[in-house]
């Protein structure tokens, strides 16, 4: 952790405090708040281009399945570069409704880039969440954004496997209905390496029949 500035990385903690309180009470308004009217949010499969997208994306988990749920976020590092800006890197993961704890594979490593403004303070303007697993933290990668029109489902025949199973992918992957899904507990990044037993067994019964 940067010491030489604790007062500016003591107002960057509180921001992400501020906006988890947001998220808990389920307010997309106070949730966007602080972010800069430009800010990013990037993640597998999700690219949110400016503070209105984030808003909106936020508005439809909470009114659907990031309902009553809440997040646990504990700030890994704070690194500054130049007067202006700085990099936070966060640990953090979704707490849903009806749930005790968090499971230890859904937490991921969060980065914030912030920017201060003018008058001394600080917003996040960009957030990325370089993670398989649809579980940014912010919850970002809802599996529905009415804003975005998506194409016509493809004849192509599609395939999931999720390795290191984790109970939100389903949620957020916009599989079509006849699509194969399969999940494992075991694996995560590298399942060729990790559980190549299961992939290949996986990758025969998804082709098999396309003989």
């Amino acid at each position: 952790m940067n010491t030489t500035r604790t007062g500016d990385s003591a107002r960057i903690k509180q921001i992400l405090t501020d906006q988890y309180k947001a998220w808990a009470a389920g307010d997309a308004d106070a949730f966007v708040a602080d972010y800069a009217e430009d800010a990013t949010v990037v993640m597998p499969g999700v690219y949110r281009q400016n503070r209105a997208e984030i808003r909106e994306n936020m508005a439809a988990g909470f009114a659907t399945f990031l309902k009553d749920s809440t997040v646990t976020d504990e700030v890994q590092d704070i690194r500054f570069l130049g007067e202006d800006h700085a990099i936070a890197i966060s640990r953090a993961g979704i707490l849903f409704a009806g749930e005790t704890e968090v499971p230890a594979d859904r937490f991921v490593n969060v980065t914030w880039c912030s920017t201060s403004a003018a008058a001394g303070g600080w917003s996040p303007p960009t957030t990325t969440a370089p993670s398989t697993r649809a579980s940014e933290p912010g919850g970002r990668a809802t599996k529905n954004n009415a804003s975005v029109a998506r194409a016509a489902p493809s004849a192509v025949p599609q395939g999931f496997a999720v390795f290191g199973a984790d109970d939100t992918v389903r949620k957020l992957v916009p599989a079509p209905a006849n699509a194969h899904w399969a999940e494992f507990r075991r694996g995560k990044h590298f399942p060729a390496m990790e559980a190549p037993a299961q992939l290949a067994a996986d990758l025969q019964a998804f082709f098999g029949p396309l003989k």
